[in-house]
């Protein structure tokens, strides 16, 4: 256990801003997705519905997107 956090202190010493920077971004993802809010603005060209079943699509069951 003293290992692991000899080892979290020095991390955190030699890599504060890179750590913070990707907790940022993590959060204002993690927020977006949660709200809803998308970070572009890409839509399916399929009408796949939840609960509906791919398996007779041609693309193997992976919708393409686009940018409007």
């Amino acid at each position: 256990m003293e290992l692991i956090l000899k080892t979290i202190a020095k991390l955190w010493r030699t890599d504060k801003l890179l750590i913070c920077l990707f907790t940022f971004f993590l959060t204002v993802l993690l927020l977006s997705n949660y709200y809803g809010y998308r970070i572009c603005n890409c839509t399916s060209t399929e009408k796949w519905e939840p609960g509906k079943s791919r398996s007779g699509s041609s693309h193997g069951g992976v919708n393409r997107f686009y940018h409007k």
